[in-house]
């Protein structure tokens, strides 16, 4: 199930948003959280008209592919500022 990678993005979650807060780059943060937004809501609309799952299984799904995506997000706009932090 999808839900063993909560634990690795969530880490790197962390990572590019507290680099980007120290960057003052909040904007990116609030961006990720609204695409996390939609894109739970859109898959979980498609879970209930489709309702070929249990409803749990299918949330948790969810979950893990909108965090996915904000994780990436996160990683391609913080690519800048975390090069500007190392060097």
């Amino acid at each position: 199930m999808f839900t063993v990678l909560m634990p690795g993005y969530s880490g790197l979650q962390s990572f590019y948003q507290g680099a980007l807060v120290y960057s003052r780059k909040t904007r990116v943060v609030t961006e990720a959280v609204a695409l996390y937004l939609v894109v739970s809501t859109v898959l979980l609309t498609v879970g209930i008209v489709w309702g070929g799952m249990r409803g749990i299984e299918f949330a948790l799904c969810a979950f893990t592919i909108a965090g996915v995506l904000q994780t990436v997000w996160l990683k391609y706009r913080s690519v800048g500022v975390l090069r500007a932090l190392t060097n």
